[in-house]
C-alpha cells in the first residue's frame, strides 16, 4: 500500500518490476497493486502552460507566444489534472475548448471568450453552472457527469443548440431542475438535449423546446405515457428518442405506442424504425380511432353503452334516461331494446298458452279445471276435478232412465243414483245428489245453489 498512488488495478499471481506510470518494488506475494496514474499536484490552466505545450507548433512558424495565443482557435487540455482555469484573455479567437476528465470545481475566467462555440467540461467536479453568461455564441455545451443540481446561468445563450447534462452526481432523492429563465432563452434554438440518469419523473417542461430533434432521457423515473404523448405531439422535428431504462418501458407494446405517437421519429432506443413497421402501426392506429369514434357516436345518438367501449379522453355527459313504463329488471336500463324483445316474446308465449287452454276447454268441458281464483270459494281444484269427472260419467250413462239430460231445467227432481249408493262411497253418493253441471258461455261452471260442505 503506497499512499502516493490511487485508482488501483488488481493483478493476481504475477510479478511486476516496472509499470508505465511509475516504478514499484518487486513483490514476492501473489497480489500486486499497480496504479493507473500517480497522484500528482493539481495543474492550473494558464497561458504559460499553453506556451510550453505548444512550443513545437510555434517553432515551425517562428512566432512569439503572444502571436500564437492570438491566433489559436482550439485548445485541447483533457485529462491533464487541471483543477483551475486561469486568465486566458490573450486567446482572442478561441472557438473550441476541451477540458473534460479533469478536476475542475468552478467555471471561471471565460468571460473574454465571446467567440467560443464549443465547451467540453464533462467528468469534472462542477457543482454550479456559472461564468458563461457572456458566451453568447456558444452552440454546444457538455456538462455531463458533474455534481450539478440546478441548470441555471444560461439566460444569454440564445444560440445554444446542444446541451449535454447527463448522469449528474446528486444526493439521494434529488433530481435535476431547470431554471425557467434559462429554458426560455434556448427554447427556440436547442436541437439536442441529453438529460439521462438524473432521476427525472416528468418531462412536461421540455414541451417548450419546439425545435428539438434529438432527445435522450434514459435511466430516469418516467412513468406517464400520456405526458410523453403530449410532449411528442409538440415536437414536429424529432427524429431520435432514447427512453431506455424508464419504468414505462416495461409496459406492453411500449415501442409500438411510441412509434404511433410521433410521425417524424426515425430512431428509438438506438434502433431504426422501418417504413414497413411504421405504415402497419399507423394503419392500426387509424382503424382503432375509427372504431372508437363509431362507438362514441353510438353512445351519443342511441344512449347505449357497449362493453368494448375504451376509456374516453374527455368527459361525456350521460345520456338522458328514457321514460320506462311498467316493471324494469334492475341493472338492465342500458339494455332496454333487448329487454323489450324478451318481454314481447314472453307475452306472446303466454297468450298462445291461454288460447291452447281455451281450445282444450271447448273440446272437453267436463275436464276443465279452473284455478283457485275462479272457484269463487266453492271447493278447491281437486274437488272440482272430481265433480267434473263424476258429472261426465253421470251423463254417459244413457241406459239409466232416471238420469235427466244436462239441458233440462235445474228445477227437475234430483234422483239418487242407485249404483253409487250401493258402492258405499258417501262422497260419491253426495256428489250424485247434485244436479248435472251446466257450463255457461264463458266456459266456467256456475257455483251450486245449495252445496253441502266439503270435508276433503
Amino acid at each position: 500500500g503506497n499512499s502516493s498512488y490511487h485508482e488501483t488495478t488488481l493483478f493476481v499471481n504475477c510479478e511486476i518490476y516496472r509499470c508505465q506510470v511509475g516504478e514499484i518494488r518487486r513483490c514476492l506475494c501473489d497480489i500486486v497493486i499497480v496504479t493507473d496514474r500517480p497522484m500528482t499536484t493539481m495543474v492550473k490552466l494558464s497561458v504559460d502552460l499553453i506556451g510550453r505545450t505548444s512550443s513545437h507548433a510555434r517553432a515551425k512558424r517562428g512566432e512569439s507566444v503572444q502571436q500564437y495565443l492570438r491566433r489559436i482557435t482550439h485548445l485541447y487540455f483533457a485529462e491533464k489534472c487541471i483543477d483551475e482555469i486561469d486568465d486566458l484573455s490573450l486567446c482572442k479567437n478561441l472557438a473550441v475548448l476541451y477540458l473534460y476528465d479533469n478536476d475542475i470545481n468552478r467555471i471561471q475566467n471565460l468571460e473574454f471568450a465571446t467567440t467560443l462555440t464549443h465547451l467540453y467540461l464533462q467528468n469534472n467536479n462542477i457543482s454550479r453552472v456559472e461564468g458563461i453568461l457572456t458566451l453568447v455564441n456558444l452552440t454546444k455545451l457538455y456538462l455531463g457527469a458533474n455534481r450539478i443540481i440546478v441548470v441555471e446561468g444560461l439566460e444569454n445563450l440564445t444560440q445554444l443548440k446542444e446541451l449535454h447534462i447527463e448522469n449528474q452526481e446528486m444526493p439521494c432523492g434529488e433530481k435535476l431542475l431547470f431554471d425557467p429563465r434559462s429554458m426560455a432563452a434556448f427554447s427556440r434554438s436547442l436541437t439536442v438535449l441529453n438529460i439521462s440518469g438524473n432521476n427525472l419523473d416528468s418531462i412536461v417542461e421540455f414541451k417548450a423546446l419546439t425545435n428539438i430533434s434529438q432527445f435522450m432521457a434514459g435511466d430516469n423515473r418516467l412513468t406517464d405515457m400520456k405526458e410523453l404523448s403530449a410532449v411528442l405531439s409538440a415536437w414536429r422535428g424529432l427524429w431520435r428518442l432514447e427512453m431506455k431504462g424508464n419504468p414505462f418501458c416495461r409496459k406492453p407494446k411500449f415501442r409500438d405506442r411510441i412509434i404511433v405517437m410521433s410521425t417524424s421519429l426515425s430512431i428509438l432506443d438506438g434502433k431504426e424504425i422501418s417504413d414497413t413497421s411504421r405504415k402497419f402501426l399507423m394503419n392500426w392506429k387509424r382503424a382503432k380511432e375509427k372504431q372508437r369514434q363509431a362507438i362514441i357516436n353510438k353512445v351519443m345518438t342511441e344512449g347505449t353503452f357497449d362493453s368494448q367501449l375504451p376509456p374516453l379522453q374527455r368527459t361525456l355527459s350521460a345520456p338522458k334516461a328514457p321514460n320506462y313504463q311498467g316493471y324494469i329488471i334492475p341493472g338492465v336500463k342500458s339494455r332496454q331494446k333487448q329487454f323489450e324483445k324478451v318481454l314481447e316474446r314472453s307475452l306472446m308465449s303466454r297468450d298462445a298458452h291461454n288460447e291452447s287452454l281455451q281450445s282444450q276447454e271447448n273440446q272437453a268441458p267436463g275436464y276443465y279445471v279452473p284455478d283457485r281464483a275462479q272457484t269463487h270459494g266453492y271447493g278447491d281444484s281437486r274437488s272440482l276435478a272430481r265433480r267434473g269427472s263424476l258429472n261426465d260419467d253421470y251423463h254417459r250413462r244413457d241406459d239409466d232412465a232416471r238420469v235427466y239430460p244436462a239441458a233440462e231445467s235445474a228445477a227437475a227432481p234430483k234422483p239418487i243414483d242407485a249404483a253409487y249408493n250401493q258402492s258405499g262411497d258417501s262422497q260419491n253418493a253426495a256428489q250424485s245428489e247434485w244436479e248435472p253441471m251446466h257450463y255457461e258461455s264463458n266456459g266456467h261452471p256456475p257455483p251450486p245453489s245449495s252445496a253441502p260442505p266439503r270435508t276433503d
